[in-house]
């Protein structure tokens, strides 16, 4: 009798341990489920961000002005719309501005401006005019790519879902550039080899590039050599540089938007700077209230997975009772400390025009992207 009961208290033992283990594994579910819910915002916050930092015209998608080269381009000042709420009838949002020549400036500071010297700075040569010109026209592409996508999403989309969506979209935009810049690099690779015989001039401190035909006569011979190896270099560093050079064009210019600066403003007055913490911040603050439903169906659906139906119910009734006598599910409402404006400014688009183009329409790449999505 004792040896059966020895073994039938082992037995409640270890039953008691297995339900201690699912009990804990259940909760550890739940605190990942809302860890996974709090990256999604995170994302879709930088995502908003830079979704409507695209609609300023910054993002640098022509390659034949500033910051790629020092002619100027033209670019009008507009303000854009973040943090918008509804109250009552009215509209509020929180307007941001983007300093133009502060951007540009902190642009030629960075690997656009390390590009630009390394096709006109008094120490270029042909093979780092070479180098700057590639790197310039794939990211020239990604920025057409990216800046399509974004302006799409800024013109169609309301912010709730671009905050939710935003995972997938920044998923989207890697997944597809990268294989772009993959398929670009090789291209040029080749293509570009004609740069090589280009002629640098200097005048007035300003340096310019002359290019020549790699079928001229006199470069027939010194052209099967550079062909022969770069396609030696191809076989042997290419399959590795490429891969992560796309990598990284892929991944510069689609958080490139993040590091543009913004300002809060009202009407023409500079109200103070405006970060990505703040963003953050305010998105848990203007959007409580979808983000709270949201959370609840999270919450409810990992507890439904690993708890008892008494839990479930237990749950949800704390959910109503929260809803119903609290303040946490309502529409947050815009207060003077927030700086948000009646009123929604215009969510067109500006491009950048210089007096020899003038980007009024977008470019062939940009139209089908545009049609396709």
């Amino acid at each position: 009798m004792t040896e059966k009961k020895e073994h039938k208290n082992k037995i409640n033992e270890k039953k008691d341990e297995n339900e201690n283990k699912d009990t804990l594994s259940s909760i550890m579910s739940i605190f990942t489920s809302i860890l996974t819910f709090g990256i999604i915002l995170i994302i879709g916050t930088l995502t908003l961000y830079s979704v409507r930092a695209s609609q300023t015209g910054l993002i640098p998608t022509n390659v034949d002005c500033n910051p790629y080269t020092n002619i100027q381009g033209k670019l009008d000042s507009v303000n854009v719309n973040i943090n918008v709420v509804k109250n009552g009838e009215d509209l509020y949002s929180t307007k941001l501005n983007f300093p133009i020549e502060e951007n540009l400036l902190q642009m030629e500071k960075g690997l656009i401006g390390y590009l630009k010297k390394m096709i006109y700075g008094e120490k270029a040569s042909a093979y780092s005019l070479y180098i700057g010109r590639t790197m310039e026209k794939v990211m020239s592409v990604n920025f057409s790519f990216v800046n399509t996508v974004y302006n799409t999403l800024n013109s169609s989309l309301p912010e709730s879902v671009i905050l939710f969506v935003g995972p997938m979209i920044m998923f989207f935009i890697q997944f597809i550039s990268v294989f772009v810049n993959i398929c670009l690099l090789v291209y040029y690779w080749f293509y570009n080899i004609y740069l090589v015989f280009s002629t640098k001039r200097q005048e007035n401190g300003e340096t310019s590039w002359k290019e020549h035909s790699i079928f001229n006569i006199f470069n027939l011979g010194w052209s099967a050599f550079y062909y022969f190896i770069f396609f030696l270099l191809f076989c042997f560093c290419g399959l590795f540089v490429l891969p992560t050079t796309a990598l990284f064009i892929s991944l510069y210019c689609i958080f490139f938007p993040l590091f543009l600066k913004s300002n809060i403003v009202r009407g023409d007055n500079k109200v103070k700077s405006f970060s990505l913490k703040q963003a953050i911040i305010d998105t848990f603050t203007f959007k409580k209230s979808i983000i709270m439903y949201m959370l609840s169906l999270v919450i409810i659906s990992s507890v439904s997975k690993g708890f008892s139906s008494y839990v479930l119910v237990g749950t949800i009734l704390g959910f109503l009772i929260l809803h119903f006598f609290t303040d946490i599910y309502k529409q947050y409402l815009p207060k003077a400390s927030d700086f948000s404006t009646s009123g929604l400014a215009s969510f067109d688009s500006v491009q950048i025009e210089t007096e020899s183009i003038k980007e009024e329409t977008l470019s062939t790449f940009q139209t089908i992207l545009k049609n396709v999505l």
